[in-house]
Parts: structure tokens; C-alpha cells; sequence
């Protein structure tokens, strides 16, 4: 390739994707890239790799594996997923855009540049509508439009009912082709088992992919089409749309955009926990404890985390409170109780990393 100084690395990235017709090492290329994008950064390689990882995974490239890459479209074709029909559409006959197409075609692709058929190849003429839906907020009711499909034809040909779901085919990603095929709530039954241990690799693969993150989540856009592939095989039969299967997880929740930990909380939601917590204890929180569980005497040893050297033995009895706990310990640093904040919080390794994250607990009284 001919260096060309003026096209920017985005643009670099995506030629060389575009001419990708097979996976490819990562270095290799990253090499195909410098080739035609000379950087003058420190690291070139690493530059090249941080944006790829930033900017491009998801929207144009995933990793196959941890050193090879692969494009989305070559990713994502071929790939069939479930998508449920609710009450709402089996009666109107309507098919929603979102969730059930979410990360399934190339984000810019819109509802009527849909291209729908069944296993036969006949075009099902996708008739986009926009259904006025309402949802409640923090700022009261708000109306919204939700893209949908007009398919009400289309399932009358095919007697759906409720409980039936459509079984999608990724036919095309960059273009937003799939084929639809109608499952029946019996054929669903009948595959049950085999569905289960699909869901249950699915919810596996994500949350592996949650506890080797770098921070505390993963993002959707990546996350999602990367478990798609990791388990793609033309033989095994579709899991739950994604979506479905991150709502019945105990250990992980679904916010829009990426997939936290169930227990995980903002800084703001902790500091609101806190106050909703200040009042007093009841009576039920107190009797848990026995009288000898409340009466024995725990011994501590606190320092400050960048000045081991200063350091506090404190006692405090089990019937005592963390946030009898945490006013001894102010007292006992000569911090005042008016201008410092604090918290506890528990440990909880992740995965078999020697990583842990952190998890909240309330500072003012316990459950």
C-alpha cells in the first residue's frame, strides 16, 4: 500500500476493514494500517490497537479471538436469533424495531431500508409505522414513537398466536437483510432443553466477559454480537433473544447501553441509599442478634491507607452499629464528623482474577 498523509486513522481503519474478505491477525493489521496512515505516536501499534478497541469494535470489527479480527458483517451473517412477539404485537400485528433487530444490523440502517423475506425467499414487504407508546418517567408520562413493522398480513398467513415467537436469520448485517421464520409456542416446547443450555452459555459467555473487563461493565454494542458469535453454529438452535436472557440473570442487568453487575450502584444512588437509611434501626433489624453476639467485643486495627505508620486500635461491641463504627473511628483520627465523608464496603473477587470489586455497604446502619 502507498502512504497517504491525508486520510486520518479512522479512515485508515476502515479501508483496510473494507478490504478484509477473510479474519486477520490483529498485528497484521495494524501493519496494513500504518502502511497507509504513518503515525508519529510514541507506540504506533498500540495507538492503532487502544482506537480499534475504542472506536471501531462493534460498529465495523470484533474480535474473533484475542488476537485475530474478524468484520462485523462476516461476524454476523448467518447468525439466527429468537425474537418473542408481545401481547401488543401478536394483536396489532406489529413487529418492533427495538429490541428485537438491537445490535442484529448496522446501527445507521433504518426501519424502511428493512429487507425482510421468508425461508422460501419471498419478500415480506416490511410496511414501517411509527407507534405512539407512552412510558413513565421521572418527569411524569412522556409520549414517544417506536419504529415498527406492519407484518398484521403476514401473521394471519401463518395463524400466529400468542406465545408464538419468529425465528430471525441474519441474512445481511451492513444492510439489515434477515429472514423470518414463524415458531410455533408447541416447536418452542419441544426444544426446551436445548434452548435452556443455549440461554445458560449464553448468560455464561457474558458474564465471563463482565468479570475480565477492565471496569466494572461491558459494553452492549460489543458484548452482545461477540456472545452471538462465540456461540455461533448452524446446528444448535437459538437461545432467547439476548435481551430476554440478561432480564432473568441474577448477576447481571441490562441499562441501555452496557451490562453491569446486579449489585452495582453510581455514586449518586449510594449517597441517596445513605440518606434514605439515617432513621434509627428497627426493632426486627436489632433482634437478629443474640444477647451474646451483642454484647462481644470486636477488636480493630485501622490505618491510613498512604501513611500505614498512623494507625488506631479500636473495640466496638456486635450490637453496635457500622455507623457507631465510623464515629469511633472519626473520633479516634481527630477527623471532623462534619467535614469527611465515608463508607464501607465488601470485596468480592472477580472471576478467578486476583481482581475484586468493591461493593457498598450502607454506612449509617446495618441491614
Amino acid at each position: 500500500m502507498n502512504q497517504d498523509e491525508t486520510i486520518t486513522q479512522a479512515e485508515a481503519i476502515h479501508r483496510v476493514a473494507a478490504q478484509m474478505d477473510k479474519p486477520v491477525n490483529v498485528d497484521d493489521f495494524i501493519h496494513r494500517v500504518l502502511e497507509i496512515w504513518p503515525s508519529r505516536a510514541k507506540n504506533p501499534q498500540a495507538s492503532v490497537r487502544q482506537t480499534i478497541r475504542d472506536d471501531h469494535l462493534g460498529k465495523e470489527l470484533l474480535f474473533l479471538d484475542e488476537n485475530t479480527l474478524i468484520t462485523m458483517q462476516q461476524a454476523m451473517t448467518g447468525i439466527r436469533f429468537r425474537i418473542p412477539l408481545t401481547r401488543q404485537e401478536i394483536s396489532r400485528g406489529w413487529l418492533f424495531v427495538y429490541p428485537s433487530f438491537e445490535f442484529m444490523k448496522r446501527r445507521e440502517v433504518t426501519a424502511d431500508e428493512f429487507h425482510l423475506e421468508d425461508v422460501k425467499g419471498h419478500i415480506i414487504p416490511v410496511n414501517p409505522v411509527a407507534v405512539k407508546n407512552k412510558i413513565k418517567t421521572i418527569f411524569g408520562v412522556q409520549e414517544y414513537e417506536q419504529p415498527a413493522f406492519d407484518l398484521e398480513w403476514w401473521y394471519e398467513k401463518h395463524k400466529l398466536r400468542r406465545g408464538d415467537n419468529l425465528l430471525a436469520t441474519i441474512l445481511n448485517w451492513e444492510r439489515g437483510h434477515f429472514c423470518l421464520q414463524p415458531e410455533s409456542l408447541r416447536t418452542r416446547q419441544q426444544h426446551d432443553a436445548e434452548i435452556q443450555l443455549q440461554n445458560q452459555a449464553f448468560a455464561d459467555h457474558l458474564f465471563q466477559a463482565l468479570e475480565n473487563a477492565r471496569y466494572e461493565y461491558i459494553w452492549g454494542q460489543v458484548a452482545i454480537p461477540t456472545t452471538y458469535l462465540r456461540l455461533k453454529d448452524a446446528n444448535a438452535y437459538p437461545p432467547d433473544h439476548w435481551y430476554e436472557i440478561l432480564e432473568k440473570d441474577p448477576r447481571m442487568s441490562w441499562n441501555g447501553t452496557d451490562i453491569r453487575y446486579v449489585d452495582w450502584s453510581s455514586p449518586l444512588e449510594d449517597i441517596f441509599s445513605d440518606i434514605s437509611s439515617l432513621a434509627p434501626p428497627s426493632a426486627s433489624s436489632k433482634n437478629h442478634l443474640s444477647k451474646e453476639q451483642k454484647t462481644q467485643v470486636y477488636r480493630f486495627k485501622a490505618s491510613l491507607w498512604h501513611r500505614k505508620g498512623l494507625w488506631r486500635r479500636v473495640e466496638i461491641q456486635g450490637g453496635q452499629t457500622l455507623a457507631d463504627f465510623d464515629r469511633v473511628l472519626r473520633d479516634a483520627f481527630e477527623h471532623d464528623t462534619f467535614d469527611h465523608l465515608s463508607g464501607f464496603w465488601k470485596l468480592v473477587r472477580r472471576g478467578r482474577s486476583r481482581r475484586f470489586r468493591p461493593l457498598p455497604e450502607r454506612s449509617s446502619w446495618p441491614p
